[in-house]
């Protein structure tokens, strides 16, 4: 069997025949032409288009959706999301104690939903992006609606992690990290460090994949997430968003289910060591990874513009209780 076929054969054993259709359409950019599965694994569906035919129907999606990276912070609104918060945390036991809050119209809504879609429940959630990379071969539709030079970069991780045994398969289509404690003592600081560069990749795929860019020289703002190091290439735990603060500090704003938008200063952060008492536990078991952005989505500013319209009459209603 030759290099290349060997190859796809590989990668059909390890991440499933997407990546096969994903490496065929890297290798003529000018005109793809694939047969994917649809979402019920079983309906096919024809396309032929080019890469950026591709790209330009893809960012028509996310125009239509509401979820282009073009957001712009006024000056107005980065002084009130700078300023020092006056409602009552939802945190009472722990600092800091007043903050800006801006209510979920669904309280169910997580923190991912608000980090990378704006409040909305468009897929891939990060376990089912994490899950692929662990895995799982299952035909999905976020992955069949992906755009080519994503898909492949993902098949390539999902390579890479196999490759270096940081994955293991538990069987059929379920899979996870290997957990740092599986590993000698003589490896485990070596696949930390290992573990967090393709975190990082990881990452990086995940905030690109819904719609927003990459821009390490000059970010507006920062996809920010959490794993636990002691679980290895295991999904992120917290997912949330900062932007710029006073003095080279950030602003840190964040949700979880049956919790509103939060808005404070760094030690607002869970688990980390910038974190205030009582929100640091574990700190040391936690790492924290940064995805700079050109700019949030418009979807983003429009909830935060919103949110600080919306305080005055929240400052009224906690007066009166």
């Amino acid at each position: 069997m030759g290099a290349g076929l060997a190859h796809l054969a590989y990668l059909q054993r390890t991440v499933g025949n997407q990546a096969v259709n994903a490496l065929i359409a890297q290798r003529a950019p000018s005109q793809q032409t694939t047969t994917e599965a649809g979402p019920s694994g079983g309906r096919k569906r024809e396309r032929s288009e080019s890469v950026e035919e591709e790209e330009a129907n893809n960012r028509q999606r996310l125009d239509d959706e509401g979820q282009l990276d073009e957001g712009v912070i006024t000056p107005e609104l980065r002084q009130w999301l700078q300023s020092k918060g006056k409602l009552d945390s939802e945190y009472p036991d722990v600092a800091p104690k007043k903050v800006h809050l801006i209510k979920k119209e669904d309280p169910e809504l997580a923190c991912w939903n608000w980090a990378l879609t704006a409040l909305t429940s468009q897929e891939p959630s990060y376990a089912e992006f994490w899950g692929r990379l662990q895995g799982s071969i299952s035909d999905l539709s976020w992955y069949d609606e992906t755009v080519a030079a994503v898909r492949v970069q993902l098949d390539t991780l999902a390579m890479k992690l196999n490759d270096e045994g940081l994955v293991q398969k538990l069987g059929g289509t379920l899979g996870m990290g290997v957990r740092m404690d599986e590993f000698g003592e003589d490896q485990r600081e070596g696949k930390r460090q290992r573990v967090g560069e393709l975190q990082q990749e990881a990452a990086e795929l995940y905030v690109k994949r819904h719609g927003m860019t990459v821009d390490r020289e000059n970010p507006a703002a920062w996809v920010v997430c959490h794993y636990t190091i002691s679980d290895g290439f295991a999904g992120p735990e917290h997912w949330w968003i900062e932007l710029p603060g006073k003095n080279g500090g950030r602003v840190v704003i964040q949700t979880v289910p049956k919790k509103n938008i939060e808005i404070a200063g760094e030690n607002a952060r869970w688990h980390d060591q910038t974190s205030s008492v009582g929100r640091s536990s574990e700190k040391d078991n936690y790492r924290r990874l940064e995805v700079p952005i050109k700019a949030l989505k418009g979807r983003h500013v429009e909830i935060l513009k919103a949110g600080m319209a919306q305080e005055p009459a929240l400052l009224a209603e906690q007066s009166m209780r």
